[in-house]
């Protein structure tokens, strides 16, 4: 527990302990880190990769007394520790990559069902991300069928293509197809909103 940390802090400190080396090992080491190195101490956050024991019996205790005589004959190298600001803009990057894979897989999946139905928009439109592809989608979802409407809806130069899209939309398209693109559009626009929330806060922090 936090307070536990903050035990071993005090501790350290009572004891004049200057220098600490830890493994990091999965998100543990984030919260120890912190509260020790914000005492002042030097903290060494190892590569357990790089600390490797000779072989024997291994234990804790065995492991923090390799690391302690690695750490006094200098062989230890510090493992690059982000600041507070890089960690965020690192995990809003990574986050925004997520939300783009759920996009196209959303995408993927409303895509997967109108082929079910045999309506081929993408034999016609160059990808679903396109306005035109999600546009005709949104209008599908809705229970709109007239083709003629649904070719309207097509933008920039996909305009050329109405008659190659009107044969494309000569599918047979149901109420549970209909259903269940409208669960992948809703998941879609709120992925979508996920990334221009996350876009606006870099174009903040790098400002």
């Amino acid at each position: 527990m936090t307070k536990d940390v903050y035990g071993l802090q005090k501790w350290f400190c009572d004891h004049q302990i200057k220098d600490i080396v830890m493994e990091s090992t999965g998100n543990y080491w984030y919260t120890v880190y912190a509260i020790l190195a914000e005492a002042g101490i030097n903290v060494t956050l190892a590569n357990p990769a790089l600390c490797k024991q000779i072989p024997g019996r291994k234990t804790d205790m065995n492991d923090a007394h390799w690391l302690c005589k690695l750490l006094v004959n200098g062989l230890t190298k510090k493992s690059f520790v982000a600041g507070e600001q890089q960690q965020y803009l690192r995990d809003l990057t990574r986050t925004r990559l997520r939300y783009t894979q759920l996009v196209t897989q959303s995408q993927n999946r409303m895509l997967k069902i109108l082929e079910t139905c045999n309506v081929k928009l993408r034999s016609v439109l160059s990808s679903m991300s396109t306005q035109s592809a999600m546009a005709i989608v949104e209008a599908i979802s809705e229970g709109k069928n007239d083709k003629d409407f649904l070719i309207s809806l097509l933008k920039g130069k996909a305009k050329k293509k109405a008659d190659k899209m009107r044969d494309a939309l000569d599918g047979r398209i149901t109420q549970h197809h209909q259903r269940m693109i409208q669960f992948y559009l809703q998941d879609y626009k709120h992925n979508e909103g996920q990334i221009k929330c996350i876009e606006k806060e870099l174009s903040l922090l790098l400002e």
